[in-house]
């Protein structure tokens, strides 16, 4: 409340919302909805944006599984020998046109050679979506002509009840990189477990 009164009495609300919309990373969508025309008392604000809470945002019900739950759901079920590691949240410093930049993964395999796995979520707003993939394109691309790595899986989904069809185009251009696996997929697993030469537990 203190950064949206700030605004509002700065008289810079709706730029601070117009900027807000724009960012394309953002894990939320900003949309008008409405317009209060009665007077409204500092008292009375907290009723008041509870029910426009109650009256605009629809209740999805029971939560969905995250993409971090679903992806460690498929890797929980590979039986990885001993001898091999799956690190998580790896980081390799790659130059880029002579400035030294941290690329970050989310999981490393090594058994002999070195398979980068990366989650990435197809369910947002297009923009957003083109942002994720130009990323995970760009750090496969650097990774692997800086440290000769050209092994790599990409775990995605795109919703519980979502198709494919829509991102076809962006699963294209990772598959120039990586084998591309639907986390929802009942034999996602298995097919995991495939490109890793790991057998199913």
């Amino acid at each position: 409340m203190d950064y949206v009164r700030h605004h509002v009495e700065g008289g810079t609300f709706e730029e601070q919302l117009d900027m807000l919309r724009r960012r394309a990373t953002a894990n939320y969508i900003i949309e008008q909805r409405g317009v209060i025309l009665a007077d409204v008392t500092h008292e009375s604000l907290p009723d008041v944006v509870n029910q426009l809470f109650r009256d605009c945002v629809k209740d999805e019900g029971p939560t969905q599984p995250s993409l971090d739950d679903l992806a460690n759901d498929v890797l929980r079920r590979l039986a990885f020998p001993k001898d091999h590691k799956l690190e998580p949240q790896v980081t390799y410093s790659i130059p880029i046109r002579g400035v030294s930049r941290d690329l970050r993964f989310d999981y490393r395999y090594v058994n002999g050679k070195i398979t980068l796995i990366e989650k990435i979520s197809l369910t947002d707003r297009p923009a957003n979506v083109e942002t994720r993939v130009n990323d995970l394109l760009f750090r496969f691309d650097h990774v692997s002509q800086a440290k000769k790595i050209n092994h790599f899986v990409a775990l995605f989904d795109v919703g519980n009840a979502g198709s494919t069809a829509p991102v076809e185009h962006h699963l294209k251009a990772i598959e120039e990189f990586s084998p591309t696996v639907n986390v929802r997929d009942e034999d996602a697993a298995e097919t995991v477990g495939g490109y890793l030469g790991v057998v199913v537990k």
